[in-house]
């Protein structure tokens, strides 16, 4: 074949092969050379139908490539390794096993190099990829990547850990594993694909091939050639999309094999099939000899048998009484049935929620304890029960029975008492529902409407001072406590609740949020009690926000990391509640904003968690459920978009200094999801478009930093006009105000982008006046104030700017000096109080260098 035509064929079949199924034949129809598109689309239809992609390439299937017979590599050096064998070939590149050349020992090696013909720009960096996704992996069962580089050639290399073991299936076998021991080596093939899961990479191609096992019975995670990072910042905005064919079908997932979205759900499908296979010696769906079409049909349509009723015609012998079987077949039936047919599952959202939860499963199994894989019946959990504690129920049994002859008494009693409390309870029911009545029904009725702040804070407190003469009266009333910690929390939320419209006093929303926390902790107690553990991680999560507010970092962090592990615990006993999820999702946003804000915060760690915030929201798998309002009066697709639109805020912020480009991109992102906010409601709550102003102004700002300057004019313009509306219809909404002194500023920046220094000026004066009218009524925002002090600064830079204007030089420049001197004052003290956040760590240096600017000029 004529190698510049060759090469047109290969660089239109990378570019096809990463695009989804259905854009393919849209993609090829715009080649113009008819040979060059028909013998793509041959190649193209190999690649669909072979066995295991990456057993041989469809290059060499269709005779593109010849295969090599005898490879030149070997006995040559590459970087500081001699190549002494082939041990393996890829789709994209070929395993030798070498040596390392500058050392005092034989270090022996795996080294991967891409092969010849398959260096197309797509698959080079596809190969790179795989070795920055090996470089981010530290896990005692995943191959350690040791070097890299480039070739004499220029083709990359990486070299990993040689790992001499056997594959999975192959070793348990030969070593004739018993089923708890099977199990013990998945727990630790599962904990790898967690931590990939965790340093947000999708394998994509889990399969027993790819799992070697050692003689010390250590099981090692290949192949990372087709994963996918998460964090990756060329990833589209979704960050757990992936699609495309490049995987083993007889492994993969049913949305693989549709080219559908791929997340780490993906990844447990595979498992699923790999522990199916591992304990019943044969594959849940036979597709060797069957077109891609019936591959799907049998995976996506049909129901594979049930782990205990397969018979094996592969590697497991499972004749009856015969002296091969390892274990008896009847142990799958049941828990591990259910176990691995959950994981299996056709729809992601009905798998496991993650790869912990299924190794925790298996470990629940191994312990005698419940699976969460099976319907939590009395029956079911009382069974368990019994086998885990045998002698001390037989006990138990002989004292129940002695207690039953006295219950007709007991009975007899009850009745005479039940009619004397009647009527007082009737009287004290009475009480309780207008408490309800006042807290839940009329505030929530007029939470939304503007200046309903005072009427709502009155509310609450009418209905609390009835609640809290019934507590006393019935301490021991579950369902009355209940409805207190709520009430305390509602009040909490008017008083200072950084979320929605509220007084501003930050103070006195943490004692009423420590109270209800303090309620909710005690009705927690019992560990079943899933409603109490998620309201009391919501509690701490709402004290996390309003101390990170205050500026108390320390007690932040404590209630941000008591919300994480309360969560964790409950998704292993909850895996499938969307709204767990959803929660995760905010308390890594939380997480996030912490680490960026405490003295010496962690910017990298921070985006890293907003990433992750981000993958685990649009993870969630659309349904009925979303649409549908809560309690709160928000459906789940509401709570998802405000959770994205954060994270990408947060983003957009942490880049915006150094990298405008980048955070302009990130806020976009956030634009969009605030407008699909806004739009879910008619008319808009005044909490969304106060969020839609925000992102507005966010959008604006970097636009002017990129030249962009009428469509910065356009949207900063656009975000004052809905902030004035804002306090103009609820004049005492603090969130509403701080957001219209940022208007102002914002607009002001702009119009100083286009030397409008007169309007910037008015612009950036009407936000100072705001702002220090904010620290004077709430002097603990430490956010307002470090507005105000950004706000002073940027005044002094305008009047830089004008003293470059020679009749008004020197007194622009006093001026200037003034404003940077105010700034600093405002920068020193929060420093001496200890309460100057990370990201505004380098103000003070900054005005100091103003200050030294505007004496060298007067």
């Amino acid at each position: 074949m004529d190698p510049a035509h060759w090469q047109n064929i290969k660089n239109l079949l990378s570019q096809a092969l990463d695009l989804p199924e259905t854009d393919r034949e849209a993609f090829l129809a715009q080649e113009l050379d008819v040979e060059v598109r028909l013998e793509v689309e041959k190649l193209i239809a190999a690649h669909e139908t072979a066995e295991d992609f990456i057993e041989k390439p469809i290059f060499i299937e269709r005779g593109a490539i010849e295969e090599e017979k005898t490879d030149a590599l070997i006995g040559t050096k590459i970087g500081n390794y001699l190549i002494l064998e082939k041990i393996g070939a890829g789709g994209m590149g070929t395993v030798y096993l070498a040596e390392r050349l500058d050392s005092d020992f034989n270090q022996k090696a795996a080294l991967k190099v891409i092969k010849r013909g398959m260096d197309s720009e797509t698959i080079v960096k596809r190969f790179v990829t795989e070795r920055k996704i090996l470089s981010s992996l530290k896990h005692k069962n995943i191959a350690q990547l040791i070097d890299g580089g480039i070739s004499t050639d220029g083709r990359p290399f990486f070299v990993m850990e040689f790992i001499e073991g056997k594959p999975l299936n192959q070793f348990c076998e030969e070593n004739r594993l018993s089923l708890s021991e099977r199990l013990e080596i998945f727990g630790q093939i599962c904990s790898a694909v967690d931590h990939a899961h965790r340093n947000l990479t999708i394998h994509r191609d889990l399969k027993p091939s790819n799992i070697l096992i050692t003689k010390d019975r250590v099981p090692k995670l290949l192949d990372f050639g087709i994963a996918k990072l998460l964090s990756d910042p060329g990833i589209d905005a979704t960050n757990s999309e992936t699609t495309g064919k490049m995987f083993t079908p007889e492994y993969a997932a049913p949305e693989q094999l549709l080219g559908k979205i791929v997340t780490t759900s993906a990844d447990v499908y595979s498992l699923g099939v790999i522990l199916y296979e591992l304990l019943t010696g044969s594959r849940p769906y036979q597709i060797k000899g069957k077109s891609y079409d019936e591959i799907i049909k049998s995976v996506c349509e049909t129901d594979p048998p049930r782990p205990s009723n397969t018979r094996s015609n592969e590697a497991i012998t499972w004749t009856e009484g015969s002296a091969d079987r390892h274990f008896d077949r009847q142990a799958l039936r049941g828990d591990l049935d259910n176990i691995i047919l959950k994981s299996m599952r056709k729809e992601p959202s009905e798998r496991y929620g993650s790869v912990q939860l299924l190794s925790e499963d298996i470990r629940r199994f191994l312990t005698g304890l419940p699976v969460l894989a099976r319907p939590q019946t009395i029956g079911y959990r009382f069974g368990k029960y019994i086998q885990r504690h045998k002698i001390g129920v037989a006990a138990a049994a002989i004292v129940i029975v002695s207690l039953v002859a006295g219950t007709s008494v007991a009975t007899w009693q009850a009745t005479v008492a039940k009619r004397e409390r009647a009527k007082a309870e009737e009287r004290f029911g009475d009480v309780r529902t207008l408490a309800n009545s006042l807290m839940f029904d009329v505030h929530d009725s007029i939470k939304d409407l503007a200046g309903s702040t005072p009427a709502r804070k009155l509310l609450v407190e009418r209905a609390l001072n009835y609640l809290d003469k019934l507590t006393v009266e019935s301490k021991n009333d579950m369902t009355l406590q209940r409805d207190l910690a709520a009430g305390y929390e509602k009040i909490g939320d008017v008083q200072g609740g950084s979320l929605g419209s509220n007084l501003g006093d930050s103070s006195g929303a943490i004692e009423s949020y420590g109270k209800a926390l303090a309620i909710r902790e005690s009705l927690a107690k019992d560990p079943e009690s899933f409603d109490e553990h998620y309201a009391a991680a919501m509690l701490h999560s709402k004290i996390f926000r309003v101390m990170m507010q205050v500026n108390d970092f320390p007690k932040a962090e404590i209630h941000c990391r008591n919300a994480i592990e309360i969560l964790e615990k409950l998704s292993i006993a909850k895996p499938d509640d969307l709204l767990i999820r959803l929660t995760s999702a905010r308390f890594h946003l939380e997480l996030g904003e912490l680490l960026v804000s405490k003295p010496n915060g962690d910017e990298g760690d921070a985006i890293k968690n907003y990433r992750r915030s981000i993958a685990i929201a649009d993870g969630i798998p659309d349904s009925y459920e979303l649409k549908k309002k809560m309690t709160d009066g928000l459906s789940m697709n509401e709570k998802i978009l405000s959770v994205t639109q954060m994270a990408y805020r947060r983003i957009g912020q942490n880049l915006e200094a150094k990298k405008p480009e980048e955070a302009y991109k990130e806020y976009s992102k956030a634009l969009e999801s605030s407008r699909k906010l806004k739009s879910a409601n008619d008319p808009p709550t005044l909490q969304s478009q106060i969020v839609f102003a925000i992102a507005l102004g966010n959008v604006g700002r970097t636009q002017a930093k990129l030249g962009m300057n009428q469509e910065a004019l356009k949207n900063t313009k656009q975000m004052l006009e809905i902030c004035e509306t804002a306090v103009r219809s609820d004049p005492k909404n603090y969130l509403a105000i701080g957001q219209l002194s940022l208007a102002h500023g914002t607009l002001g920046f702009v119009y100083a982008k286009e030397k409008n220094f007169r309007k910037a000026l008015d612009h950036l004066q009407k936000s100072r006046q705001i702002q220090e009218g904010n620290v004077r009524t709430h002097p603990e925002d430490i956010y307002n104030t470090g507005n105000l002090g950004e706000t002073l600064a940027f005044i002094g830079e305008i009047y830089e700017q004008l003293a470059k204007a020679k009749n008004q030089k020197t007194s622009a420049l006093i001026e200037a000096e003034k404003w940077h001197r105010r700034s600093l004052d405002i920068w020193l003290a929060l420093k001496k109080e200890s309460k100057l956040p990370a990201y505004f760590a380098g103000k003070i240096d900054e005005q100091n260098q103003a200050l030294l600017r505007c004496k060298a000029k007067t």
